[in-house]
């Protein structure tokens, strides 16, 4: 090889090097501003909130059922990327005129409560200039007259539930989509679950598999947790209040009982109005003691855990003093399937009627049973 040969094959080496450093810097730009967009798309995740619910009742004592830890950090979170919105309307007449604006048309009554019902409902939207798209969704009417305005739920606990409702945003957590309010009525419009609540499911099928109701128990966990972890408490925790999306996706619903369980401070307070099922009540709530909400929230949980996995109430006398002694005795009703004796050492910490041994959520959360990869699941 000549000398110009030679120069010209070192000229062309040294071309291509820099073609590769320019196309590895240019991968690296690319890199580093994919890596910025996902930073951005995780500090605008929806779940994450720092909004707060109303203020708790003055009634509440603001209690630390634990001395040693009566500070509490609320969580420093960002709000949801989409609120639902309340529309304030001055009558009926203008309810109607804005649902139909709106692109909502109500359906039939599929259940009842003390102050609401809730029917099926369809939202008609715009897809382009000719064509729309029509899609299910559930309707919560409550009635603010009954008892004529002045109940406790109404004044209390209503407020609250429809603060909670634009506060939280989770996969596991029914999504609320807008809320009516009028003189006489709230109508909330929010995801439609069609194969129902849990309890109907269990008394339908007679009995779900362990890998079913671990992914469900952890799903209703991840739920609760980031309640709690926004001050959130539920305080009606129940089989009929966990709403089947899925066969493989539970969501939580029904914030009638929420409320704040800490105050600006941080510190928690403790609740003293009985909520929720006696079935579902931990021993401290029946007996008609101040209670700590969480703890109460926990209770329940280990109730729904076990009806899961052992297709029994775990205390299902219908006296109250017989269900706080079995309680207290740890006095569970048998099983009527096998359950595994992991299973058996998380349901006993749930269901611990000492609260300040109960098992708290980041226990739970890290317990090998809950935490193993669902060995149950088979494909």
């Amino acid at each position: 090889m000549n000398g110009h040969q030679q120069y010209q094959h070192q000229q062309q080496h040294h071309n291509r090097q820099q073609q590769h450093h320019h196309h590895h810097h240019q991968q690296q730009r690319l890199l580093d501003q994919h890596q910025r967009l996902l930073e951005q798309q995780q500090r605008c995740l929806p779940q994450q909130s720092s909004r707060r619910p109303s203020a708790a009742p003055a009634a509440s004592a603001e209690v630390s059922p634990n001395p040693a830890a009566a500070v509490l950090r609320p969580a420093q979170t960002s709000p949801p990327k989409h609120r639902p919105r309340i529309v304030h309307l001055d009558d009926e007449a203008a309810l109607s005129a804005a649902l139909t604006a709106d692109g909502y048309r109500l359906g039939s009554t599929v259940g009842h409560g003390s102050y609401s019902k809730v029917r099926i409902a369809y939202r008609t939207v715009p897809v382009t200039a000719t064509k729309s798209s029509t899609a299910r969704v559930a309707c919560k009417v409550i009635n603010k007259r009954r008892d004529g305005g002045t109940s406790s739920y109404v004044r209390k606990f209503l407020p609250r539930e429809l603060d909670v409702l634009r506060t939280v945003r989770h996969p596991n957590v029914v999504r609320t989509h807008r809320i009516y309010v009028t003189p006489n009525t709230v109508h909330v419009f929010m995801d439609y679950c069609e194969i129902g609540d849990l309890l109907s499911h269990l008394q339908h099928v007679k009995s779900i598999p362990q890998w079913q109701a671990h992914t469900f128990f952890r799903q209703i966990c991840e739920a609760v947790d980031y309640l709690h972890q926004k001050n959130i408490s539920h305080r009606d925790i129940k089989c009929e209040n966990v709403l089947l999306e899925s066969m493989r996706t539970v969501k939580l619903t029904d914030f009638g009982f929420a409320r704040l369980c800490a105050d600006e401070r941080g510190r928690r307070l403790m609740s003293q109005t009985y909520c929720g099922s006696s079935s579902y009540a931990a021993p401290e709530v029946l007996q008609g003691i101040p209670y700590d909400p969480i703890s109460y929230d926990m209770w329940a949980l280990g109730v729904v855990l076990y009806v899961m996995l052992s297709d029994a109430m775990p205390f299902p006398h219908s006296n109250r003093q017989q269900i706080v002694a079995n309680q207290i005795a740890k006095k569970f009703s048998r099983p009527k399937k096998p359950v595994s004796r992991e299973a058996l050492k998380l349901i006993s910490i749930i269901l611990e009627p000492d609260v300040n041994k109960r098992a708290t959520m980041n226990q739970v959360k890290h317990h090998p049973w809950v935490k193993q990869q669902n060995p149950y699941h088979t494909h």
